[in-house]
């Protein structure tokens, strides 16, 4: 919709017959839109039809906006699936519906300031209906014939009951697109309601599973409590006599070790003597050889028992 913001004031000269206008608005290119709607409506079968002008400029502008807004309540419907003319079946988890709620909050903030600017077209050709019938005053006081104070008097209430029947039709229609998108917001809320309700069957089914798993678990950890007090049972009564003959056999290891290194410095001792005790004796006995010998060659001293 193309909003323009402009102040207009008509003045009309019934000596010349001419309407002069003065508008004042933000310099823009809806603002030379509206200049342009205007001044095509200087070649109206009257001058007093240029004030209608203003008000079927809005009413054009509005049947855009409105066609807008219907398509983009139509395309959420369809995305939602809840059109009866189409079979669509989408998964409520690939919906966004942040962003659909922004867009259903757009649509229906627009609808409800058209239904307000058709409110307050309906006042102003209510005025204009008033400016209608006070013209019939004013042109016979300025000298216009009955005749075409009639005609013009005619010809403005006909342009004014066709732009209020056709403004009650464009109010009718947004009020409708607002119902259907207020409509809409209580689907997008079922449907956030209906996702979250999966999600949490979902996490419940999990939860199951993770329950099962420690049941499981708890009853293979009791099996295993039960054999391990079995086997603390007999290491209890074991134990003594195990720790008795742990320590006898250490004992025994211990005099084992002793007798082993006694027994090397044994062997170790016999294996020196071995290497020497043999020369040894073998000189000794070469020595007490060479003496009896000695003992042979000298002469045997002979004692005749004299003194």
């Amino acid at each position: 919709m193309s909003h323009v913001c402009i102040s207009a004031s008509f003045t009309y000269h019934f000596p010349s017959k001419h309407m002069y206008i003065f508008m004042h608005g933000l310099a823009s290119i809806n603002y030379d839109r509206f200049s342009y709607a205007i001044q095509g409506g200087a070649a109206s079968a009257t001058a007093f039809l240029v004030p209608s002008v203003v008000v079927r400029y809005n009413l054009e502008q509005r049947v855009k906006a409105l066609n807008l807004w219907q398509d983009k309540i139509y395309w959420h419907e369809r995305k939602l699936g809840i059109r009866f003319d189409h079979h669509d079946n989408p998964d409520l988890a690939n919906i966004d519906f942040a962003t659909l709620s922004k867009d259903l909050n757009a649509a229906n903030t627009n609808l409800a300031y058209i239904v307000w600017s058709c409110k307050s077209t309906t006042r102003m050709l209510d005025f204009l209906d008033q400016v209608a019938k006070r013209y019939r005053t004013q042109g016979t006081a300025n000298g216009v014939s009955i005749d075409e104070v009639s005609e013009v008097e005619l010809l403005l209430l006909e342009a004014h009951a066709h732009m209020r029947s056709w403004n009650a039709g464009l109010e009718d229609r947004a009020e409708y697109l607002s119902k259907r998108g207020q409509a809409l917001v209580q689907t997008v809320y079922s449907g956030i309601a209906q996702r979250d309700s999966a999600i949490s069957l979902r996490l419940a089914g999990t939860s199951t599973s993770l329950a099962q798993s420690s049941q499981s678990i708890a009853i293979s950890t009791s099996r295993d409590s039960a054999v391990m007090r079995i086997i603390a049972a007999i290491t209890i009564f074991f134990l003594p006599a195990t720790f008795t003959a742990v320590n006898l056999l250490q004992h025994d290891i211990l005099q084992l070790r002793r007798r082993l290194r006694r027994s090397g410095i044994l062997t170790v001792a016999l294996a020196i003597l071995s290497r020497h005790c043999p020369s040894h004796f073998a000189s000794r006995g070469r020595y007490a050889a060479s003496m009896e010998k000695e003992r042979e060659r000298s002469p045997r001293n002979i004692d005749f028992g004299g003194r």
